[in-house]
């Protein structure tokens, strides 16, 4: 019968091989997850700022050239609640920005057309939630 000590000695090469492969393993899992992680944020990030960049041309062409089909605020509200919803998988940093952003929306939108000040107030809305963005797209590894 042999002992511990000596089946150790003998399948030492195997157990270093299982410990190589369970480590190796793991890495791959945890480094499949990291980068599906950062993929799901990326393509939200980018859906934000296009929406983001969509919203913007809303309230131009309602505040600048009174076109109130291109700059319809029904419009608006969709590209709102869609920011809004999308930054619930985001950071905190960008969930408060969209939710910044919402809130401005909310207060401003019905005055944009004519009061320049509405209309800034969510045009910077939406510059810090884009800013906010490009902070998180440049942390991603």
């Amino acid at each position: 019968m042999m002992r511990i000590g000596q089946q150790i000695r003998t399948n030492l090469v195997a157990l270093i091989s299982l410990l190589v492969a369970l480590s190796a393993l793991g890495y791959t899992a945890w480094r499949q997850e990291l980068t599906e992680d950062n993929r799901t944020l990326r393509v939200a990030a980018f859906s934000m700022l296009q929406t983001a960049e969509q919203l913007q041309s809303v309230v131009d062409f309602a505040h600048y050239d009174a076109d109130l089909k291109a700059g319809n605020p029904i419009k608006g509200w969709g590209k709102v609640l869609y920011i809004r919803d999308l930054g619930i998988i985001m950071p905190p940093h960008v969930q408060k920005q969209a939710r910044d952003l919402q809130r401005t929306w909310e207060q401003n939108w019905s005055v944009m057309e004519q009061d320049e000040a509405a209309a800034m107030r969510i045009t910077q809305a939406i510059e810090r939630l884009r800013a906010e963005v490009r902070v998180l797209l440049v942390s991603l590894q």
